[in-house]
């Protein structure tokens, strides 16, 4: 359990954050919209374990999805955003390569998905599968 450690205490060197993407093997789109989310929160000054708290997600988790080791879930990643005082639409238009009112009905969609209980990972909606061996 050393990689929970490593998130916990928010130390890791690039090389153990690139080899945890691998073991992870998300799609690199994953990591740049956490790596944004996180340059975004850390400009606040805000503390990510008191953000994922506000978000209703573990520090680690959190953690994970700012380096791109692991997917979100909608709900979060919008309250992510509300958090940061960031509109999750701008957020999510160039990763899902479609105009604004497009965008805003996938987020419409999403909302409501997620508001009725259903799960909605963030690799869902940009459309990125595992890769498969």
């Amino acid at each position: 359990m050393a990689e929970n450690k490593l998130f916990k205490t928010g130390r890791f060197s690039a090389a153990e954050l690139a080899e945890m993407r691998v073991k992870a093997d998300k799609p690199r789109v994953l990591y740049d919209l956490g790596q944004q989310l996180r340059k975004a929160r850390q400009a606040a000054k805000l503390d990510r374990a008191a953000v994922a708290a506000r978000c209703d997600v573990a520090a680690d988790q959190l953690g994970r999805f700012e380096h791109g080791a692991a997917d979100i879930g909608f709900a979060a990643l919008d309250r992510y955003c509300t958090q940061l005082g960031l509109d999750l639409e701008t957020v999510l238009l160039p990763y899902l390569n479609k105009d604004a009112e497009a965008v805003r009905g996938v987020v419409g969609l999403a909302r409501s998905w997620a508001g009725a209980g259903k799960p909605l990972a963030i690799g869902e909606i940009l459309g990125v599968r595992r890769r498969r061996n």
